[in-house]
């Protein structure tokens, strides 16, 4: 164990001097030869998506995108886009995204994990024909396999199939995830030890059947490894459960008694020499960390192998605990029950069910009833997965000084309970739950301006998570688009607001209140509600009469939201008060009517606008002489319809902060706006070069801090 741990430091030190020792990229403007990877190629609309190499330094790879100029080209590259070895491309180079939000997902570190140099914005090309590698062919193989997959079966059958044997996941899994993430149960699709074990099984059957010795049979399944490896697209965990099924094997065939442990720590060591950064990434912690479980997992003294089975499945659950939430900030409560339930579904049917539906898929026609019913069943475990449900526990994100400890602390629970000492498995059994319930004896206040790209949406928490408050949600603006060139895509909000929420531990907000009606403040209000219960909704009196928001509150009310209307003098109270400073009237939600709060907490006075334009600030000035404030919500994202000069001379704001999006089309914040501010000495934040702009104080005040999230890009 210790020996693998030092040769995986040494490997991960020899590949950090090897990162550091490359040359770095050019980033702008360029032109490139480069080597399309055949099964990374996806067309969606009116984009297309692929990784590539530059063919003068095959070590630098890219993820390039394109958007197709017709309909005749998307067509042609459905057909034959695999078929192109390489591209003369011109266009820029950007490095990945850096993390926006608190807990958000940072691109440019995942790239640079995984050797991938940048995002390529393709603007033109010219197809180049170059040779293809050894490498290139498994590519190109496994890319027509899953080409073969989704020309001949149903969208529902193909998505299941070339998740399960190609790892292959497309827009069209979007559909399965939502259902089988709600209990749990995604990590069925993420091929690894089960299916491997399955696919490994069912060969091995095969070839004792047929006579086939130990000896003989090993490098049988040597090969066949490979052949799994190319047909998943050399996943890490793939990589990891062959690894451990041919060390197994081979020492069984040696007879060699070998212990789990050990067998664990000799992949591992292997998965450090091919992959340095194997903990820096999700994949791996996961399949690692999990398999890690599992292992110590079997010493469980119960003599049933069924009740064994249940009560390990529960126990990976449990100790998986730290790990999963770290990772995705919330874990179903029941995915060990419903995992050992569904499981063999996908052992003992699944699996063998998508081996004979891919060779179906070359004579659709002949066996369109087998077909039919294969589709059919999934409609139907589709069905059984929804009714089953799941309790979920959201604790927030984990950072990793607290996985680590907790996840220690698991073991010695476990190691206590299989012992029987009652006293001390309590003991440690309450302290590893205490994660779930850190929330609520956590001191710490925020205001936080979400970076949610050109848009608005802020964020309050008061101490001890005694109240949850949404200001806005933000929404992508969209434009109209011929049918060829839309695209399925995820809500904006899944990006970006949704994982900073869950981040939080957020499971209810206490008030949701929007502004207005523009989609950039309450696009994403619908997908927020689907994902938390709201207690209250706020709008400006008059809004709910437009009919796309009348709908929405019907939808609302019915989960038993309260919907309140408010206008100039009433107050929104609880741990977070409110004073609403306008509409005066009923309105329709327009930028002028946006619903103008103030709000005081510790000694601070905030102003939040909305799209607020110059007319509505003058008549604020006319109605509140007297206004003034210290941290600013700009108005209209730093439009020059918005925050006049004589508006903000009044107001006189030690702070504003503007949300817009980076490198937005509209060019906000505009060049007058920032003059203004800075005229008046006024600090100024912006979510487009500074991503989430928050606030935060710790129990009664005694620290407070005001901070950003990009220090420098």
């Amino acid at each position: 164990m210790f020996t693998c741990l030092f040769c995986g430091f040494l490997s991960f030190t020899v590949a950090s001097i090897k990162v550091i020792q490359q040359p770095t990229p050019y980033y702008g403007e360029q032109e490139n030869l480069i080597q399309l990877i055949p099964d990374t190629l996806k067309v969606s609309g009116d984009l297309v998506r692929f990784e590539a190499t530059i063919v003068k330094n095959k070590s630098q790879r890219m993820n390039i995108s394109y958007f197709l100029q017709s309909k005749n080209e998307k067509e042609a590259w459905l057909e034959k886009g695999i078929e192109n070895t390489g591209l003369d491309v011109s266009g820029k180079l950007t490095k990945g995204e850096v993390q926006r939000n608190l807990n958000g997902f940072n691109a440019r570190r995942y790239q640079q994990v995984t050797g991938i140099v940048g995002n390529f914005q393709m603007d033109h090309y010219q197809i180049h024909p170059v040779k293809r590698s050894l490498t290139d062919w498994f590519s190109y193989y496994r890319a027509k396999g899953i080409q073969q997959v989704e020309n001949n079966l149903s969208k529902k059958s193909s998505s299941y199939v070339n998740a399960l044997l190609f790892n292959y996941k497309n827009e069209q899994f979007q559909d399965i995830q939502a259902i089988f993430s709600v209990s749990g149960l995604l990590h069925l699709f993420s091929l690894s030890g089960m299916h491997v074990q399955a696919y490994f099984g069912m060969l091995y059957f095969f070839l004792r059947r047929n006579g086939f010795v130990p000896n003989h049979s090993f490098w049988i399944l040597v090969v066949f490894s490979l052949f799994l490896l190319i047909l998943s697209g050399f996943g890490l965990s793939v990589l990891r459960a062959v690894s451990s099924y041919i060390v197994k094997f081979y020492f069984k065939k040696k007879r060699v008694r070998i212990s789990s442990l050990d067998c664990w720590s000799l992949v591992c060591l292997f998965m450090l020499l091919v992959q340095p950064y194997l903990f820096f990434q999700t994949a791996g912690q996961l399949t690692m960390g999990l398999t890690f479980i599992m292992t110590v997992m079997e010493d469980l003294p119960i003599k049933n192998k069924r009740l064994r089975n249940f009560c390990t499945s529960i126990g990976i659950g449990l100790l998986s605990f730290p790990i999963i939430l770290g990772t995705f900030s919330e874990i179903p409560v029941f995915s060990g029950i419903f995992t050992y339930f569904i499981s063999p579904i996908f052992q003992w049917f699944l699996l063998p069910s998508v081996i004979i539906v891919f060779f179906f898929s070359f004579s659709p026609n002949w066996f369109h009833l087998p077909l039919l019913l294969f589709d059919s069943s999934l409609t139907l475990l589709e069905k059984i997965i929804q009714l089953s449900g799941s309790f979920t526990i959201r604790s927030g994100q984990l950072q990793f000084w607290q996985i680590i400890p907790l996840f220690v602390l698991g073991l010695f629970t476990w190691q206590f309970l299989c012992q029987k000492r009652w006293r001390l498995f309590s003991v440690c059994f309450f302290l590893f739950l205490i994660p779930t319930v850190a929330k609520y004896i956590d001191p710490t206040g925020m205001i936080a301006f979400v970076d949610v790209g050109q848009g608005d949406s802020i964020y309050f928490q008061s101490p001890f998570h005694q109240e949850i408050i949404l200001l806005d949600t933000g929404g992508k603006l969209t434009f109209e688009k011929e049918s060829w060139q839309k695209r399925r895509q995820k809500n904006a909000s899944e990006y970006q607001l949704i994982p900073f929420l869950k981040s939080q531990g957020v499971t209810k907000i206490d008030r949701l209140i929007l502004t207005h009606g523009d989609q950039d403040h309450m696009g994403e209000w619908l997908t927020v509600a689907q994902n938390f219960q709201i207690d209250q909704l706020i709008i400006p009196i008059g809004m709910k009469r437009k009919p796309k928001i009348e709908k929405g509150i019907r939808l609302l009310q019915e989960k038993g939201t309260k919907v309140l209307e408010m206008k100039k003098g009433q107050t929104i109270t609880g741990e977070f008060q409110f004073s609403v400073l306008s509409p005066e009237i009923i309105t329709d939600g327009g930028n002028e009517d946006s619903l103008v709060l103030g709000l005081n907490k510790n000694n601070h006075r905030f102003l939040f606008t909305g799209d607020l334009g110059k007319t509505g600030e003058q008549n604020l000035m006319e109605n509140y002489p007297n206004l003034q404030t210290d941290i600013l919500k700009v108005g209209h994202h730093g439009s020059k319809n918005s925050s006049g000069e004589s508006f903000i001379q009044a107001i006189k704001p030690k702070i504003s902060v503007i949300s817009s999006g980076k490198e937005n089309r509209f060019g906000h914040p505009n060049q007058e706006v920032l003059s203004i501010l800075t005229n008046e000495k006024s600090t100024i934040f912006r979510t487009d070069l500074q991503g989430m702009i928050y606030y935060q104080w710790w129990g009664k005040r005694s620290n407070e801090e005001f901070d950003y999230l990009i220090k420098e890009d």
